[in-house]
């Protein structure tokens, strides 16, 4: 119904999203892991703690993006459905919009869930990318 523009709805709240996340993941992982094996830990207690670091700190900074891509996108369906202008221009308004009028917490909203749902994949995906590197002979860290 939309075209072209209604397919790429969005993406500048997503490409967003997915550089936090990539860079905060990968970087705390790296460095929790680091600093837990100088302080004793090894193996799969190692491993299991960093990577729930690790999905801990993708929560802290991927929420407010996830608050305002789903905002964001939200608004737009809701404008072209009801024919209304859409209340977002961009994700940055939505956390312009949402700071002023609720405050800095309300990008936050949802981090338990999300957090719920990062905790357990991100530790599987380390597990199993420390195992395939220790399978091909490299070292992950």
């Amino acid at each position: 119904k939309s075209g072209i523009r209604g397919f790429w709805l969005g993406v500048g709240p997503n490409v967003t999203r997915a550089a936090l996340l990539g860079a905060t993941k990968l970087a705390t992982y790296d460095e929790a892991k680091i600093r837990l094996a100088n302080l004793g830990l090894q193996g799969l207690p190692l491993l299991f703690v960093s990577s729930m670091m690790a999905g801990a700190a993708y929560v802290v900074t991927v929420c407010p993006a996830d608050f305002a891509r789903t905002r964001y996108m939200s608004s737009a369906h809701f404008a072209e459905q009801t024919g209304k202008a859409p209340e977002f221009s961009s994700g940055f308004d939505v956390v312009r919009k949402a700071v002023a009028k609720d405050g800095f917490a309300s990008l936050y909203r949802g981090a338990f869930p999300l957090w719920l749902r990062a905790a357990p994949y991100t530790t599987i995906q380390f597990i199993v990318w420390e195992n395939l590197c220790v399978l091909c002979g490299t070292n992950a860290v």
